[in-house]
């Protein structure tokens, strides 16, 4: 349903940032912040009985929403959510080697999860800091926990660029209290959390933002429970995840088997550096895990035939993601070329398995 597309890394600064920018507020459906009363918060605030959930894997934008979730004693598995986004189903493929990822887009798994469940979210932007940091205190003064997307290296005082989510939970003067996301596996229980001044928090929004060519500089997002509930949207859900799977094609991005098609074409046509064999190892272990979890867990949740064919197909493709690493660790193109060609099909198979057979 939804897929990621950042254009403007391939076409540069003029008509791509038109038509990503055209994307973002498109898709995100951002609200524009508005400027806070100052008496409405206190000069400091944290919030209590939020648990703190991280995961050794890269899923950082899941495990937010999970401890959102459990704040509001919804308990929901990483897996669970993963299958209610959908973006660890998929693939991304920039136009050349320094972007290439094993899903797509986590924040559309957001307007995702919101679509077919009762989770509302409320993606929030503003480009003034005064304004940012005010409604950041506003909403944690009110014991509302706050998913932020930022640049982690700059987060933690180093060089480079590395998407992630982080929960605020409390502030200070000084500085901003947040739960770490990734790391290592944990679920900790009147946890303190981390610290980090507010210049360099700012900081770190900002180069995100930069890096996406946003149109804002500054992000936030809230969740709500509409108490309504939903119907049953399993059907519509795993079309979506199909469609994931298969992908689409952007000029020279693509997304799911598509995208890693182009990937091929590229390797094809183009001599690989050490650099670039280094940067393909280190995005492709991502397929192995995520393959393998999202393979477990519909073998565990759905028992029908057509779903364990899927979660096979799954499987099958996380080990030839292991074998395309071993391949890539010998700089055997060939080889190399021809894992990654499976893993397409595959993936391409199981998500047409998932369109023609959905509930």
């Amino acid at each position: 349903m939804f897929f990621f597309i950042p254009i403007t890394l391939i076409f540069g600064c003029s008509i791509g940032d038109y038509f990503m920018q055209k994307y973002y507020k498109d898709n995100y459906k951002p609200v524009e912040l508005q400027k806070c009363n100052m008496i409405e918060y206190p000069d400091k605030y944290t919030i209590s009985g939020v648990p703190c959930i991280s995961y050794e894997n890269a899923y950082c934008a899941s495990a937010a929403m999970q401890m959102v979730l459990a704040q509001k004693n919804i308990k929901i598995s990483i897996d669970s959510i993963n299958w209610l986004m959908g973006f660890t189903y998929s693939f991304y493929y920039g136009g050349n080697i320094n972007y290439v990822l094993p899903y797509s887009d986590p924040e559309m798994g957001y307007v995702n999860a919101s679509f077919f469940s009762d989770i509302k979210r409320k993606y929030l932007v503003t480009s003034d800091s005064i304004i940012f940091v005010s409604n950041i205190k506003s909403q944690l003064s009110l014991n509302i926990p706050i998913r932020v997307a930022l640049n982690s290296a700059t987060l933690y005082n180093k060089k480079g660029f590395n998407p992630h989510s982080i929960l605020l939970i409390g502030y200070t003067k000084d500085s901003v209290c947040y739960y770490e996301t990734g790391g290592k596996n944990r679920y900790l229980l009147n946890h303190h959390g981390e610290k980090v001044d507010w210049n360099r928090f700012l900081q770190s929004v900002k180069n995100n933002s930069n890096s996406f060519r946003y149109p804002w500089l500054y992000n936030m997002m809230v969740f709500e429970i509409d108490g309504q509930g939903k119907s049953d949207k399993s059907k519509e859900i795993w079309i979506n995840i199909g469609n994931l799977l298969i992908g689409r094609t952007y000029g020279p991005t693509g997304t799911g088997a598509k995208g890693m098609k182009q990937l091929i074409e590229y390797i094809t046509k183009n001599e690989l550096s050490v650099k670039n064999w280094d940067r393909l190892i280190s995005a492709l272990r991502l397929g192995i895990y995520t393959r393998s979890d999202n393979s477990n867990f519909i073998k565990r949740n759905f028992k029908e035939d057509k779903f364990q064919r899927v979660s096979n197909l799954l499987n099958k493709s996380s080990e030839l993601y292991k074998d395309a690493i071993i391949a890539a660790e010998r700089k055997d193109k060939n080889d190399f070329i021809k894992k990654l060609n499976e893993i397409s099909e595959i993936e391409n198979n199981a998500g047409e398995l998932l369109i023609k057979t959905s509930p």
